[in-house]
């Protein structure tokens, strides 16, 4: 008998998560990703209000929070961003990310190649996951962007002849104050006349201020022989000042429209307070209201929760949600994402001799969805098409609950895209493991992966010590575990009998679980559609099982 991986191919390239800094940096992956983009609606919807900020005119907002739970697509978005912004129109790779935009979305397109036609935004790209501050992880991510491996671009340099000029004077005032007590700038003087005879300090001052770069190099040299153990870098408290001038300057202005500065999992950064009130205020403001001598600067970064949960306790922090613009992605649109990555092979002969003759039952789910208002944004006959049998295998209240489950006790490693992208068949759970271990008939029915399954894919995130999960999610495991532990009991005492002895009963409770955590209600009828058994006796037994573990005290609320 055929398995059902005979009869489903799965683009896994499509579904592997997104590392916004490699993969940008990376000619062949990013070009893979930008021809193999999917826009849904959602996403569609962030893009045009995010490109809004591009045009030109004072006082835009320019400062934005994308959110949304693991696997809404935040990294993915992003990385389109930059190529948008890193490109003009003309170019391959914006060519084949409009293509794909005009076959779901005609109408915004001339907008959007309209939009890219002139000069390239500089797109400066944060790393994320270390202890760095806010601050020298964007200063950072502005250099690497202006080095020889990305744009080559030595307008930086001008900001470093300004930065040098600013810690003279720090050091000198610090040291008239009597603040210094290592006298820094009279021993910085000593060293450069040690150094370079030929420079006073008066000299270098005025040559750091006309831009020579002897000038820049005898202050660095002085600088490194002073402190061997540090490199001289941007002082961080400076970074807007910074970026104001970098973005002022003409060599700035004749290359580039702007400057985008986009930081994937900034949460990591509000969570751990690497940034203090005063430089997020002037930033944004930066941001949002510009400054006409300069070219704009935009912010676009990524998070799993809003700014204001992040800033919950915070007091400093608790009244700034108004400076940042949050774009929340949803689930909506991710069927044409699921369509890309799984592709049912109608055409082989298993499909033909075992599933087209019994293609009446996928053709009859849309009712029960409609019935249950899931997928709410298709009609019936999208139903069909995009879930029923664009995802085939899955049960369309398998997928409804990946969805939501990954939204509400999801991680990195448990999305709907990491559901479907794993090629390990021995995970149990995964979509491969199920595709690869099951034949297409059980019996003569469908076999289906249906909603019972995923308490295996997401066995990890169902524990009452997950500290990420709500209190009321917490709750609805934890009766779920009594369940299972007065269940144990009974059989152990050899009461169970053969009925709550089989793998029925395990299906039971765990699809009872599953749908209440994807806030679904528990009834008999949503019980037998979620496990694929709505025929009278299928769901006679089921009532009767439900009966049973009410009454042996296994299910105190049976549905």
């Amino acid at each position: 008998m055929a398995k059902i991986c005979e009869v489903v191919k799965v683009n896994t390239g499509y579904a592997s998560a997104v590392n916004l800094e490699e993969e940008f940096l990376n000619p062949d992956s990013n070009r893979g990703r930008m021809e193999r983009y999917q826009p849904v609606k959602s996403h569609r919807e962030a893009f045009l209000r995010l490109t809004r900020s591009l045009e030109l005119g004072p006082s835009k907002d320019r400062c934005f929070l994308l959110t949304g739970n693991f696997g809404t697509g935040k990294s993915h978005l992003l990385l389109m961003l930059a190529n948008y912004l890193h490109n003009t129109s003309d170019q391959p790779e914006i060519k084949s990310f409009l293509s794909n935009w005009r076959q779901v979305d005609p109408d915004s397109v001339d907008r959007l190649t309209a939009l890219r036609k002139n000069k390239r935004w500089l797109v400066a790209v944060c790393g994320y996951g270390t202890n760095d501050d806010f601050e020298e992880v964007v200063l950072r991510s502005i250099m690497d962007a202006c080095g020889p491996d990305r744009e080559n671009f030595e307008g930086i340099l001008d900001t470093q002849y300004q930065e040098a000029l600013r810690k003279l004077d720090t050091w000198e005032q610090e040291e008239l104050a009597g603040t210094d007590r290592l006298r820094f700038y009279t021993n910085f003087v000593e060293t450069l006349q040690e150094m370079e005879p030929d420079y006073t300090i008066a000299r270098l001052r005025e040559e750091l201020k006309a831009h020579h770069g002897p000038a820049l190099a005898a202050f660095k040299g002085a600088f490194k022989k002073l402190l061997p153990t540090e490199d001289f870098r941007f002082g961080k408290k400076n970074m807007v000042e910074i970026i104001k001038e970098f973005t002022s300057s003409s060599e700035f202005k004749d290359r580039y429209e702007g400057l985008a500065i986009l930081f994937d999992e900034f949460g990591y950064v509000l969570e751990n307070r690497r940034i203090s009130l005063n430089i997020w205020q002037s930033f944004a403001e930066l941001c949002n209201g510009g400054d006409m001598s300069s070219q704009p600067c935009v912010f676009i970064a990524a998070a799993h929760k809003s700014f204001t949960n992040y800033a919950r306790g915070w007091d400093d922090f608790a009244k700034e949600s108004g400076r940042i613009k949050e774009i929340p992605l949803t689930a909506e649109g991710i069927e044409d994402i699921i369509g890309a990555m799984v592709q049912p092979l109608t055409d082989s002969p298993a499909w033909i001799s075992e599933i087209a003759p019994r293609e009446n039952v996928l053709n009859g789910f849309a009712a029960e969805c409609r019935r249950l208002q899931i997928f709410d944004w298709l009609d019936a006959p999208a139903i069909t098409e995009k879930i029923s049998k664009g995802a085939y295998p899955m049960h369309p209240m398998g997928t409804y609950c990946l969805l939501e489950l990954a939204r509400e006790i999801g991680s990195n490693n448990r999305t709907a895209f990491t559901f479907f992208s794993s090629e390990d068949d021995s995970e149990p759970g995964s979509f491969s493991w199920f595709i690869h271990n099951n034949d297409i008939l059980d019996g003569q029915n469908l076999r289906l992966y249906t909603a019972d399954l995923l308490a295996q894919f997401f066995a990890r995130e169902m524990t009452t010590t997950n500290k990420e999960l709500r209190d009321e999610l917490r709750k609805i495991i934890a009766n779920y575990e009594a369940s299972l532990r007065e269940l144990q009991k009974l059989k152990g005492s050899g009461l169970a009998g053969e009925a709550l002895s089989g793998p029925e009963t395990t299906s039971l409770l765990r699809v009872i679980l599953v749908l209440q955590l994807a806030g679904v209600p528990a009834t008999s009828d949503n019980i037998a559609f979620a496990l694929s058994r709505t025929a009278a006796r299928d769901q006679k037994n089921l009532e009767s099982l439900l009966g049973a573990l009410k009454e042996k005290k296994i299910l105190f609320l049976a549905p």
